[in-house]
């Protein structure tokens, strides 16, 4: 009996090593077939674990863009542009709660005036966004990179976890976002067009199976601000059901639509964002007149260095071919420019030359035509005139004759003055004799009319009399 349950308990004991063996060779089994899925991506394309060639695995991606996947694309696409300019965004995230007390109209107003990136002048009007991307700057950071490394990649990341969101049957009751299916794309877009609502959701919940064991994804804590859905009514009714949570909506009156994704290309397309307070749907912003792919702007990242070697040559590259050609320009401009100089300066000399000959002759008739036509003055003018003598010698000719035709300007005006005062004493004159001779005229009248009224009232009192 001793002998058989010893075999027994052999026999067990064998049996239980052999199962654990087995699961360590499949958990073991599953984390390589994890790691050959990350590193394979898109058609069948495989990416080398370089530094310079690859960042992020598609396993990293996905763990990453988790939190901001399901949010609507106009939105999504203004936090990846940002998301390169890590600097702009916590020097915006200070600013607006600097200003947090004025309302979204006179804040995007005044953010207007700012320096900083289109998209993150656009963030400015989401604070629970901005909030976020400034308290974990490494995420921001991560993320901006990936999305300047390869563009397509993230695109095609985004598009993934919304087929996995799709096949968990957890993007039915979205609420304030309408979801709708453009081939084999899932794009994602606000049910009201000029209402945007930021939602929240459990990443750990929201994908259903999570197939990255060793990359499991991003999770936020949900802010106090958000606010559950009531589905069902009495007590049916339930706020986690559909796993999502609101903030309020923002009114967009400020720049907003000038940016959209081109899912077939697999890249952002942006316009001019100017004048884009108005709704425009998707497609009218990727072919509309003027929309061109996005370009980063290496100097709104102000000084934060890549975390690709590659993508920090890439824009070190483009800035020093710019450099060079300025440089060139610049020397060919200033060949030019001095030539140019050269050439006007003989043609100032020249210039200057004429003139003074033109002036010398000028001088000369004038001089002429001083000496020899002179005014007709009366007797009293002519004894009352100075006589000044123009001085003219070769060498000192311009000044000589500038103080000469001074005095004679001068002399000039008071010979047309006291010629003018002549007529003016005589009208003077006149005028006095004529007031004395009405003056006199109206007392003989006065006179005549008294005299005649006297004799007319002794000739009464005479008749009286008699």
């Amino acid at each position: 009996m001793k002998s058989g349950l010893n075999w027994r308990n052999l026999t067990i004991g064998i049996a239980l090593s052999a199962v654990s063996l087995s699961s360590t060779m499949a958990v073991a089994a599953s984390d390589n077939n994890d790691q050959a899925r990350a590193t394979s991506y898109g058609d069948g394309g495989q990416y080398s674990d370089s530094y310079d060639q690859q960042i992020f695995n598609r396993a990293q991606l996905e763990q990453m863009l988790a939190p901001i996947a399901l949010y609507p694309d106009s939105l999504l696409t203004h936090i990846l542009i940002a998301a390169t300019y890590p600097l702009e965004i916590v020097q915006a995230y200070r600013w607006q709660q600097e200003y947090q007390y004025l309302n979204t109209k006179r804040l995007m107003r005044k953010a207007e005036k700012q320096n900083w990136d289109p998209s993150v002048k656009a963030l400015v009007a989401f604070p629970s966004v901005l909030k976020q991307l400034n308290e974990d700057l490494d995420w921001t950071q991560n993320l901006g990179d990936a999305f300047l490394q390869n563009e397509a990649r993230v695109l095609d990341s985004i598009q993934s976890l919304r087929q996995q969101a799709y096949q968990a049957d957890n993007l039915d009751n979205m609420g304030n976002l309408a979801v709708r299916h453009v081939g084999q794309k899932i794009i994602i877009e606000p049910t009201r067009t000029e209402v945007i609502y930021v939602p929240y959701y459990d990443t750990r919940v929201v994908y259903g199976h999570w197939r990255w064991h060793k990359y499991p994804p991003v999770y936020w804590h949900m802010q106090p601000s958000y606010v559950g859905v009531n589905i069902g009514y009495g007590r049916h009714a339930n706020y986690r059901h559909s796993h999502f949570y609101w903030n309020t909506g923002v009114q967009i009156s400020f720049n907003y639509f000038f940016s959209s994704f081109h899912w077939h290309k697999r890249h952002v397309v942006v316009t001019s964002h100017r004048n884009s307070h108005y709704y425009r749907p998707r497609q009218r912003i990727v072919t509309s007149h003027g929309a061109k792919r996005w370009q980063h702007k290496p100097e709104h990242r102000r000084g934060v260095h890549y975390r690709s070697q590659s993508v920090e040559k890439r824009f070190s590259k483009s800035r020093h071919t710019k450099h060079q050609l300025t440089k060139s320009d610049k020397r060919s401009s200033h060949n030019v420019k001095s030539t140019a100089h050269k050439s006007r300066e003989q043609h100032k000399a020249v210039q200057q030359r004429l003139n003074q000959t033109r002036v010398k002759s000028s001088h000369q008739t004038k001089h002429a035509q001083k000496t020899y036509s002179k005014p007709r003055l009366n007797n009293e003018a002519r004894h009352k005139q100075p006589r000044v003598k123009a001085q003219y010698n070769t060498r000192n000719s311009n000044t000589q004759y500038k103080d000469s035709s001074r005095k004679a300007s001068k002399t000039r005006t008071e010979q047309h003055q006291s010629v003018n005062k002549v007529p003016q004493r005589k009208q003077a004159q006149a005028s006095r004799i004529r007031s004395q001779q009405s003056s006199q005229k109206s007392r003989s009248s006065n006179q005549s009319r008294s005299k005649s009224h006297k004799s007319n009232s002794h000739a009464r009192t005479k008749s009286r009399e008699k």
